[in-house]
């Protein structure tokens, strides 16, 4: 209900904008490179008789791959046929099962398909984290964020130290060789560590369990040639989604 609630809200919000002479259009983000498939595997629904049922699906993939390289086979196909939604929540119940049973696809288009269904009178216009053109127009910040890895860690942690003064807890866990992005290494989304301290430009990188130091010059270039290969944190997604 949050998920539908915030694309509700967003409509809402791009029509107010336009109302007040901004023209703007609603944009929902599909967070497909997240790669905590337990997370998003179950929903739970109120069932006929009111009580909460918990629908999941055993399908998987490379262990910490995107969720967006999680295809769905035969084994959603008695989790869709539970029929838990009563007939008055959708209005074609028969559309919707359909939408959710194209074996074959990634969990993530197949959530695609859906919002695309339910939200398309308001024109809500999804967004594929995963999508190689979007990482492309996001290749300068990926960049930036390694040129500047020391100088951002820096700033974070010492922000985390100002939370915790305050009374708060450290809200994304920071360390000294933290850095902004993941890389995908063998399917599986893998948190960069910096692996050098002193200035960003001699800093060296590691990449999962990938065998040897990577300096900052060859990190760059393979942002450049592959960026669709990489992928921001949790602190850097919302630069890259404005």
């Amino acid at each position: 209900m949050f998920a539908v609630y915030k694309a509700l809200t967003t409509v809402k919000l791009a029509q107010e904008a336009t109302t007040s002479g901004i023209d703007t259009v609603p944009v929902f983000w599909l967070a497909t490179s997240d790669h905590d498939l337990a997370e998003v595997n179950h929903v739970s629904l109120p069932g006929p008789e009111g009580v909460r049922r918990k629908l999941s699906t055993p399908s998987h993939g490379v262990p910490d791959a995107p969720v967006s390289a999680v295809q769905m086979g035969d084994e959603i196909l008695p989790v869709v046929e539970e029929e838990l939604l009563p007939s008055w929540v959708i209005r074609r119940p028969r559309t919707f099962c359909e939408i959710l049973t194209v074996r074959g696809r990634p969990s993530a288009r197949l959530f695609a398909r859906l919002y695309a269904h339910l939200f398309a009178e308001w024109g809500v216009i999804l967004l594929d984290a995963s999508d190689a053109e979007l990482h492309s127009v996001a290749a300068p910040i990926y960049r930036a964020a390694m040129e500047r890895a020391v100088d951002l860690d820096a700033a974070l942690l010492e922000r985390g130290r100002v939370l915790e003064a305050a009374g708060y807890h450290q809200q994304v866990k920071v360390t000294p060789s933290s850095v902004l992005l993941f890389a995908l290494h063998a399917g599986m989304r893998t948190p960069i560590h910096r692996s050098a301290s002193g200035q960003s430009a001699t800093a060296e990188f590691v990449i999962g369990n990938e065998a040897g130091k990577i300096p900052l010059p060859e990190l760059l270039e393979r942002i450049a040639s592959a960026p669709d290969q990489f992928s921001p944190n949790v602190l850097l997604r919302p630069v890259v989604q404005d």
